[in-house]
């Protein structure tokens, strides 16, 4: 529902209430450091204009009660628009995301999914692969920085580096069956659902704790570090110790079960059906 709507909705009293999501942290550096104070962690936003923080805020504002996908970002909610969240997981679709038929590899993969940006830092997976010869790493996606990442990859020799582009779900659930370990080098996110995915394929993880993902537990099914240095090493650690990489794939495939989309629908119908009193 747009500000219209909801101006709309006020001005012919319509009585249902309005129930939104809170999937990601919206704002600009003075709402990072509100954030971060809070958490007791740097907090990273993704930054959009005061107008679009302005509306947003309005929605929220105005919700009689919002869903917040993670407990981290109900907290961060709650401090801003008050005591009105709960909170539910995303669902994954274990039907394209599994562990069967695991492909192994000669060499160790590393991959990573999303747009090619300079939020997601496609930067770092670069530094990576230059780093550890030994492994190939392949970021599937597209975006405005993919070419300009190939051609660097290119002009420093990274054999072990490809950009193939966005896969549709059914492959990439095969391609991340025929990987090890999912990095994700971005300082904000929500809930990224590819953490959930690449857990339900077993692959290893590292990524940032600034956005505290409830889909990687630090040291049970991956790494979750908060400095570009750490991330590197972690990886290496990773790299080095084919055990714990098996060990955290076990953890992750049984952690990705309760993310079944069959199980977490029932869990929203049912959250929002008691929200509307049905």
């Amino acid at each position: 529902m747009d500000s219209a709507g909801l101006r709309w909705r006020k001005r012919l009293g319509l009585a249902a209430p309005v129930v939104v999501t809170l999937e990601g942290l919206l704002g600009n550096r003075q709402r990072e450091a509100e954030y971060s104070s809070l958490a007791g962690h740097p907090v990273f936003c993704q930054h959009v204009s005061d107008a679009t923080l302005n509306r947003v805020d309005e929605h929220y504002q105005q919700s009689a009660h919002v869903i917040a996908i993670s407990p981290f970002l109900a907290q961060m909610g709650r401090s801003r628009f008050g005591d009105k969240f709960s909170v539910l997981p995303l669902g994954i679709d274990t039907t394209v995301y599994y562990a069967e038929s695991r492909v192994r590899q000669a060499r160790l993969k590393i991959v990573s999914a999303g747009g090619v940006k300079a939020n997601k830092r496609p930067e770092l997976f670069l530094d990576l692969a230059r780093r550890y010869p030994q492994a190939d790493f392949v970021w599937y996606g597209d975006g405005d920085m993919r070419s300009g990442m190939i051609s660097q990859a290119a002009r420093q020799g990274l054999a072990n580096l490809s950009y193939p582009g966005a896969l549709p779900p059914h492959l990439l659930g095969a391609a991340f069956r025929a990987a090890d370990i999912f990095i994700m080098p971005s300082l904000s996110e929500g809930v990224p659902k590819v953490t959930q995915e690449a857990a339900a394929c077993g692959l290893a993880q590292v990524i940032f704790g600034f956005y505290e993902a409830p889909s990687v537990i630090n040291g049970k099914n991956g790494f979750v570090v908060w400095n570009d240095e750490a991330f590197k090493d972690k990886v290496g650690e990773l790299l080095d110790n084919l055990p714990l990489v098996a060990r955290f794939r076990k953890a992750g495939i049984e952690m990705a079960r309760e993310w079944d989309w069959e199980l977490v629908a029932r869990q929203w119908r049912q959250r929002v059906a008691g929200l509307y009193g049905k």
